[in-house]
């Protein structure tokens, strides 16, 4: 923390917004028009963090509860079990799902569900729907695991900074300190 004192990330000018999550997916996500100094790199320090996978399952009466509490939505018979995923981004994180006649965003349906990301992939079960989940947060920015072990590695919070976050540049009081 003392390292990075007093310090700022700035991209074109502007204060960025140092996004960051406790362990990518395998791959940090894009910050597309929105974040552009976000770019999808390589994430794969975090594998080895305990929990990196989770696996959740539950019931068809739990599938339309949680997913119920989303917006009200009330779902028939079978339409909970029926849940598809429609769309991942490049990072392979789920963007859009669809439950009954309803799509939602992936992050929207992880929160609902409790899951730790919105990286998952679904199956049936006896029970009802398995979802296999890698990481954990949004994906974006930084990953707490990884910069923690590109540190263990003897890089400096500039470099961690730089891999992380694409085209910004770090500075002290409001004065620029060159990129490494």
């Amino acid at each position: 923390a003392l390292e990075t004192a007093g310090q700022g990330i700035r991209f074109e000018g502007n204060l960025a917004d140092a996004m960051f999550h406790r362990a990518s997916a395998g791959m940090t996500r894009e910050g597309g028009e929105t974040f552009p100094y976000l770019k999808s790199v390589d994430g794969g320090r975090d594998v080895d963090m305990e929990n990196y996978v989770t696996i959740k399952e539950y019931s068809e009466a739990e599938l339309a509860s949680a997913i119920g509490g989303i917006r009200g939505q009330s779902l028939g018979a079978g339409e909970a079990l029926g849940l598809q995923i429609v769309s991942r981004d490049g990072a392979g994180y789920v963007t859009k799902v669809m439950a009954g006649t309803e799509e939602y965003g992936g992050e929207e349906l992880a929160a609902a569900l409790s899951l730790p990301s919105p990286a998952f992939s679904v199956s049936q079960t006896e029970k009802g729907l398995k979802f296999v989940v890698k990481g954990s947060g949004h994906g974006y920015g930084v990953s707490q695991w990884g910069a923690n072990k590109m540190a263990l590695e003897g890089k400096d919070a500039r470099t961690i900074i730089n891999y992380y976050l694409q085209n910004v540049t770090v500075e002290t009081l409001g004065q620029e300190m060159p990129q490494t």
